[in-house]
């Protein structure tokens, strides 16, 4: 909206949490994921759809099988309404529990029984299956540790933590962080679905420049007056 001037139209299931994106010029449509008559409905005279959304589910099949059954609606609401291209979100985490030596966006997709990367690696198998099957184009697209305006995990909560005097650092902060910034996850979408070359493609989405964890969050602390220093280590 404020760069490209697009139009956007944003699916909307629970109400209560449409509060920030309603500060823009969007076009709301309240529907359900795992229903796919209603994402037809929702999806009509779109060009492209970001699936940037975690169904959720009582336990971990309930979540997997909620994560497939959306890509499949989604899938479908792009064949039926012929979408020009399809970019779905899902993460590093499924490369594995640790991040290997030298990953790229070719590097083995790896279950380690955790819930939300076993719907990530679900549906994102599940993605690629019908994006073949329906003759439709898209990308995947795998952000690491996404921070800035209400990235909750890497932003807010952390600054939560250091407010009440409950931060600490491991090692010294002096582990590795590839973190991104939800800024440059949003280009990197918008590139997918514009650029040819992104069609069929997965990527990995992280900052450039790569830091340590102590260099990452000492500007927060910084900026509430805090001195990085003053926080213990573990």
């Amino acid at each position: 909206i404020l760069h490209e001037e697009a139009k956007v139209r944003v699916l909307v299931h629970t109400w209560a949490k449409a509060a920030y994106v309603s500060r823009f010029d969007v076009e709301f449509v309240q529907a359900d994921l795992l229903d796919k008559e209603q994402m037809i409905e929702a999806t009509k005279d779109c060009d492209y759809i970001i699936h940037a959304a975690i169904p959720g589910g009582s336990g971990h099949d309930a979540f997997v099988a909620n994560n497939i059954k959306a890509t499949e609606n989604i899938m479908a609401a792009a064949k039926a309404n012929n979408i020009a291209s399809v970019v779905q979100l899902s993460s590093v985490v499924v490369h594995g529990e640790t991040v290997p030596e030298n990953l790229t966006a070719d590097s083995p997709l790896v279950s380690y029984g955790e819930t939300y990367a076993d719907g990530k690696l679900a549906s994102e198998k599940r993605f690629w299956e019908l994006l073949k099957e329906l003759n439709l184009h898209g990308s995947i697209v795998r952000p690491t540790y996404v921070w800035g305006p209400y990235s909750m995990w890497y932003t807010l909560f952390p600054m939560e933590q250091m407010r009440k005097g409950e931060f600490a650092w491991v090692d010294e902060g002096r582990g590795m962080c590839n973190a991104v910034f939800v800024g440059n996850v949003v280009d990197l979408c918008l590139t997918c679905l514009t650029n040819p070359k992104a069609d069929g493609e997965a990527f990995i989405a992280a900052d450039a420049a790569v830091g340590n964890w102590y260099e990452f969050f000492s500007p927060l602390m910084e900026m509430m007056g805090m001195n990085p220093k003053s926080f213990p280590s573990i």
